[in-house]
């Protein structure tokens, strides 16, 4: 009998514990250090949950949202499929000065974005996000000194979930070195996959062997799975049947070959021409 009250005892205990995070900002997902110096890489180590919603929210609703903490904090993420998923991130700045950070997630969603709140119980302001020029979903705005909120939102192409932790805030350079950096191995791992099918078709047609066909449609699965889930194809076919190349890995022949005279332009070139049309300017030296 006391073993029973003890267990329930601890239910209990572990039932306040978990449910006196809903509502409540207690740990930031990102902290700014003091001595940052204009140049930083920050990894998530949270994520609010604020839920899955039919309809994007307007920001006041958003706002709203906070001031009733109707959220709670979590070590998972759950996105369901044709629905937006609202999180918060918690973010505190210790530099002494406002500071422009570049918000970063996986890959490339139909619909994404989000805000910037000025307070953590009280928001009175939401600063929306501007998207900047990547392969992956990438937003920036300006943090206040102190503590403030980054809102953002993701429409659910398929229902995924996960551990957190893949979400990244840096400074504009620190972006467009990664930013750079991932296009140049994508293209070039996409090529060397794309000549491996062109390589096999060649030898299909010349030796008329059933088994070569078998490697150009691992190549083209292969070429089409990594195009996906890099944000390529998305990023690069936004014309040409988005919502069939979003529902999952089938991609019709025309589009396909449209994504690879899209991609095989110089990432260089490309990335240059998007950030001239965004406005940045950026020194490698």
């Amino acid at each position: 009998m006391s073993r029973l009250i003890l267990i329930f005892g601890l239910l209990i205990t572990l039932d306040l514990t978990s449910s006196s995070f809903a509502g409540e900002f207690r740990e930031p997902t990102f902290t700014i250090e003091a001595d940052v110096r204009d140049r930083f890489f920050i990894r998530q180590i949270n994520d609010y949950y604020i839920g899955n919603f039919d309809d994007k929210l307007p920001a006041d609703e958003v706002m709203q949202v906070i001031r009733d903490g109707a959220f709670r904090l979590s070590d998972y993420f759950y996105i369901e499929a044709d629905r937006y998923f609202y999180f918060a991130y918690y973010i505190r700045n210790l530099s002494g000065k406002p500071q422009t950070v570049y918000v970063r997630w996986g890959s490339q969603f139909t619909e994404s974005g989000g805000y910037i709140l000025d307070h953590l119980k009280n928001p009175q302001s939401a600063l929306p996000l501007t998207r900047f020029p990547s392969d992956h979903d990438v937003f920036f705005g300006e943090v206040p000194t102190g503590d403030s909120l980054i809102v953002g939102f993701r429409h659910g192409d398929g229902t995924m979930t996960g551990k957190v932790g893949s979400a990244t805030i840096r400074d504009l350079h620190s972006m467009i070195e990664i930013t750079t950096t991932e296009e140049a191995i994508n293209a070039a791992v996409l090529g060397v996959v794309g000549i491996m099918a062109l390589y096999n078709l060649g030898m299909f047609l010349f030796f008329r062997k059933s088994y070569f066909l078998y490697y150009i449609i691992y190549s083209i699965a292969t070429l089409t799975t990594l195009s996906y889930i890099n944000g390529d194809l998305i990023w690069s076919v936004p014309k040409f049947d988005l919502e069939r190349a979003q529902d999952g890995f089938l991609v019709d022949g025309v589009n396909y070959i449209f994504a690879l005279v899209l991609l095989s332009k110089s990432s260089l070139t490309k990335q240059a021409s998007y950030l001239e049309n965004y406005g940045f300017y950026y020194d490698s030296r």
